[in-house]
């Protein structure tokens, strides 16, 4: 019934069509994330890579979410085996930046069916707030984003091309 529920959502994410661009942090202008998603379709909620390994999701379902990502998160609370998702209704260019982050991100960009098709390895955290200075993710077109910590060994094993599945735990 979960998995009913959760692509009932997806697709439901997946339809309609405002334009604009996304960003983790600070803001996110003209952003597309109008959507709201029904929390409870999400609980324990995971990807599966092609080698079988799980990846704890949280997901971006508010403006507010979007505009935070992993800011203020400190590294004991965000484990090796955790990602979080942004969902977006349509493909589009997408800039991250790590204002307020305190470990450093991998960057996953992913098309409509969750595959892998761009990466940014390694994007260095800053907790500044000296605009200049805030590491950015260069602006890639897709459709949903994963950011994952850096030393993650589930991280370092995903690669473009790779296609990442929904599971239930």
């Amino acid at each position: 019934m979960k998995l009913i529920i959760l692509f009932t959502s997806l697709v439901l994410v997946s339809c309609g069509g405002s334009s604009g661009s996304g960003s983790s942090n600070p803001t996110l202008e003209n952003s597309n994330t109008d959507i709201t998603l029904d929390e409870t379709a999400f609980k324990d909620t995971h990807f599966k890579t092609s080698s079988d390994e799980i990846i704890k999701l949280s997901i971006a379902d508010s403006e507010q979410e979007y505009n935070a990502g992993l800011s203020f998160v400190q590294p004991e609370d965000f484990g090796e085996d955790e990602g979080k998702i942004f969902l977006y209704k349509v493909e589009e260019y997408r800039t991250f930046w790590m204002k307020n982050t305190f470990f450093d991100l991998d960057i996953f960009y992913l098309d409509k069916n969750f595959k892998v098709i761009n990466v940014v390895r390694d994007l260095p955290y800053y907790e500044g707030s000296i605009s200049s200075q805030i590491p950015r993710a260069p602006s890639i077109k897709s459709r949903h984003v994963l950011e994952m910590k850096s030393s993650s060994p589930i991280a370092d094993n995903i690669h473009i091309g790779e296609q990442l599945t929904w599971v239930e735990p």
